[in-house]
């Protein structure tokens, strides 16, 4: 069984797991996914304090924009999406992943003025970071 094959904790399970070693910063982006999920205000914190945790780490600032996106802060996202092309080294997989959550972005704020919500509109492919539909690499 491959780890993708691993059904997620949940977020009770995503919790524990961050409570229990907090400077993990694949841990906290774990909780996020599933506070994103469930529309839970936390969820904001919990990226941005996985961003703290791993301020250079592409990998890290890539998932946290893609959930920044989710959770319909466009500004955050947008940040960590350049945070995470300062720091990706030459050859990064995720590029291509950065450019879509970029273009997503932009799209999004062009979209703003006729549609209030940072919701639908410019795809229908989804971006969550734990996504089956859209997957990165990371």
């Amino acid at each position: 069984m491959t780890a993708e094959d691993t059904p997620s904790p949940g977020l009770d399970g995503a919790r524990a797991a961050a409570d229990a070693d907090p400077s993990d910063p694949d841990l906290q982006i774990r909780l996020a996914v599933e506070l994103v999920e469930v529309g839970d205000p936390d969820a904001s914190a919990v990226i941005a304090r996985a961003t703290e945790l791993a301020p250079e780490d592409p990998a890290i600032l890539t998932r946290a924009a893609i959930l920044s996106f989710d959770n319909g802060e466009l500004d955050a996202a947008k940040q960590l999406v350049h945070r995470a092309y300062e720091h990706a080294p030459e050859g990064f997989g995720g590029i291509d992943w950065l450019t879509f959550v970029l273009g997503r972005v932009l799209c999004r704020r062009a979209l703003r003025p006729s549609a209030p919500s940072a919701r639908g509109g410019c795809s229908s492919r989804r971006s969550r970071a734990t996504s089956t539909t859209v997957r990165s690499p990371l």
